[in-house]
């Protein structure tokens, strides 16, 4: 692929909220300017989706704040989750691991996701599209 056909390729989110993939067929990743987006055909065009909040949630773990995990499913477009945090304090919520925050049934969600996202890198891992200048 060339610079100059990746540059026009339009960027749009292939996930629903539950990370599910509403494209037709994925075609591979193209690693450029520090990141790794997602190209992938929908209704017979070429997308482009930037993969850094999925890399991000692919490593989310025990030891995730709650407050970084909150900004995450921000920029992901989550939707709401709700907490079982009371008004803590924002000192308590920067302390707070992010699966402590959560009721266990909306971390099984959560998890869900987080698999998910795992899954998808681990699926892209060999299929590197190299871009010519």
């Amino acid at each position: 692929m060339t610079k100059s056909v990746y540059n026009q390729i339009i960027q749009f989110s292939p996930f629903d909220k539950e990370l599910n993939f509403n494209g037709d067929n994925v075609i591979g990743y193209v690693y450029d300017q520090q990141s790794k987006w997602l190209i992938y055909i929908k209704d017979n065009q070429l997308r482009k989706y930037l993969l850094d909040g999925v890399v991000e949630l692919a490593r989310v773990g025990q030891s995730t704040k709650f407050k970084d995990f909150q900004r995450l499913s921000e920029r992901l477009r989550f939707g709401y989750l709700e907490t079982n945090i009371d008004d803590d304090s924002e000192w308590e919520k920067e302390r707070r691991f992010a699966q402590d925050s959560y009721s266990e049934e909306t971390w099984a969600l959560i998890s869900n996701r987080i698999t998910k996202a795992k899954s998808l890198i681990t699926f892209l891992n060999d299929r590197q599209i190299f871009i010519a200048a």
